[in-house]
């Protein structure tokens, strides 16, 4: 996701200088884009009291409306959805337009496969990922990205080829959204099926950042 579009919509979090919501009301508030113009359902009305919005993208109204342990944060799961949070502080009546910098909350692994020395099949039938960094599942904390309650799955994850990508065609492209982190003594392990045969990459001591 590199920019919004008409139908895309954030979570809101407004509070108080506190760290509190700022109205019992202000717990995951749908802001949609239409027409270039930002709406927000309800309407969250600011006094001369600071507030500071906390936001996240994709919204969803399964989300709680209220905070976690005093935090704003939400679960996700690990898959296929670019999830972004973004924080802005200082906002009151005389300033209240919140200009936010949305971020990435996972990191992004992508592999381009070219031919080099294959001169037939060269078919990509699977790729598998698996290592401590591989993740089903977590909590986003909304106030500085970070994630916690992070589930693992053993197994890791993969992508299967039904069609088989031949290298021969062209490059074979392919992305994961992992768990950022840094890993020294762990191992992020990279399995490739090519023509019915495995070929195994390891990587250690790599840094994962959103």
């Amino acid at each position: 996701r590199t920019a919004f579009v008409n139908g895309d919509a954030l979570g809101l979090y407004v509070l108080d200088a506190s760290g509190a919501l700022y109205n019992s009301a202000y717990g995951n508030i749908k802001a949609s884009l239409m027409n270039t113009k930002w709406t927000i359902e309800p309407t969250a009305l600011i006094s001369t009291k600071p507030a500071t919005v906390c936001a996240y993208y994709p919204y969803a109204s399964t989300h709680p409306s209220i905070l976690k342990n005093g935090v704003p944060c939400i679960d996700i799961e690990i898959g296929d959805t670019d999830y972004l949070w973004g924080t802005c502080s200082d906002i009151t009546s005389a300033q209240s337009n919140a200009k936010l910098t949305m971020r990435h909350a996972l990191t992004c692994v992508r592999f381009v496969m070219t031919q080099e020395s294959c001169i037939e099949g060269c078919k990509l039938e699977q790729i598998s990922v698996t290592g401590p960094a591989v993740g089903t599942g977590a909590t986003l904390n909304l106030t500085d990205g970070s994630l916690s309650n992070i589930a693992h799955d053993a197994a890791g994850i993969s992508q299967s080829y039904s069609n088989k990508p031949s290298f021969l065609d062209g490059e074979v492209r392919q992305q994961f959204l992992l768990c950022p982190m840094t890993l020294t003594s762990s191992t992020v392990n990279f399995l490739f099926t090519i023509d019915g045969e495995e070929y195994e990459v390891h990587k250690d001591g790599v840094e994962l950042k959103a």
